[in-house]
């Protein structure tokens, strides 16, 4: 799969890096026209001083990977509306997930990737900014959020992107598109800076996402995955992992596309399954290994997921076991 890097730009304004970069075709001093092999869209460039904003919208020509590394020359990046992201932890454990209404910030020292596949269509805003030029009370906010966190977004978030990408300037004078632009990405600031100053304490830290909140999830499913005896308890995996309930399981459905729960009893169902087809224990065997109360229990959660009994497979894996030694 192709790379795509965005490094350091150097002395060079974003518009030139972006255009030598993406191999932008100028449309005026704010819009290049991207072309080429791998996509084809629009890019819309703010850059004023400590603050810059870029919105793209394009479609995928091909199968490729955006190396997103934060710009050294701002303390924070903004990224609104992510699909397909991956984030390295502490441990460098990747995390996946996307967040197509909502944001993701970043400090000075993160960089994520994006996966792009042939035929979706992409949309993304991007706001880059220095504490220096923010107001004391949004700096008090972001001091509550260390290096790497997300939001999902909020009902305000959702209608800009909506308004912003599919509906578009379509009915504004030509003349006074460039302007309309920049108004609409203003605006997005401000819906932006709305929701990080209505944080107030610990409630509202809840709608807010951490790095190390990623990490105790993964953690979880790794330990779920070895431990398919013991069935998950919330009140347990939240106490020792630090992370509540709530945030547990929307960011496993983030992450996994399932609660925690769901996730537990659909891979331990498939891992009962390959150990029908490869060992020889018995059915009773697996059963008390994975922690059903019984054969019964087992074979009701099998023909749910399988539409046969555990039986009927191990007995038909026995029969092409003895084809092949018979052959």
């Amino acid at each position: 799969m192709e790379e795509v890097h965005f490094n350091d730009r150097g002395d060079s304004t974003y518009y030139e890096y972006l255009k030598e970069n993406l191999k932008g075709k100028p449309v005026d001093k704010y819009t290049l026209s991207l072309k080429s092999d791998l996509i084809d869209g629009t890019l819309f460039v703010v850059e004023e001083k400590g603050f810059r904003i870029t919105s793209i919208d394009y479609k995928v020509l091909k199968d490729f990977s955006i190396n997103f590394t934060s710009d050294k020359q701002f303390d924070y990046t903004i990224i609104f509306f992510c699909e397909d992201v991956t984030y390295s932890g502490h441990d460098n454990k990747p995390i996946h997930f996307s967040v197509p209404t909502g944001f993701l910030i970043l400090d000075n020292t993160q960089n994520i990737i994006f996966e792009r596949k042939k035929g979706t269509h992409q949309q993304r805003v991007t706001l880059y900014f220095n504490r220096s030029d923010v107001s004391p009370f949004l700096n008090e906010k972001l001091n509550t959020i260390k290096d790497f966190a997300f939001h999902k977004g909020d009902d305000h978030t959702a209608i800009w992107k909506k308004v912003y990408f599919d509906k578009g300037p379509k009915d504004i004078n030509p003349k006074l598109r460039n302007r309309w632009h920049i108004v609409k990405l203003h605006e997005l600031c401000l819906i932006i800076s709305n929701i990080l100053l209505s944080f107030n304490g610990e409630e509202d830290l809840k709608k807010i996402y951490m790095d190390h909140e990623f990490e105790a999830v993964f953690e979880i499913r790794d330990y779920i995955q070895h431990n398919f005896h013991e069935k998950p308890i919330m009140s347990k995996l939240t106490k020792k992992y630090g992370i509540n309930s709530t945030k547990l399981n929307e960011i496993f459905k983030y992450c996994f596309g399932q609660t925690v729960y769901k996730y537990y009893k659909h891979a331990r169902i498939y891992k009962v399954r390959d150990e029908i087809i490869t060992t020889h224990k018995s059915l009773t065997e697996i059963a008390y290994e994975f922690g059903f109360s019984d054969i019964n229990h087992l074979s009701k959660s099998f023909i749910e997921e399988f539409g046969e009994k555990p039986s009927e497979l191990k007995n038909s894996s026995k029969n092409d076991s003895q084809k092949g030694l018979d052959k």
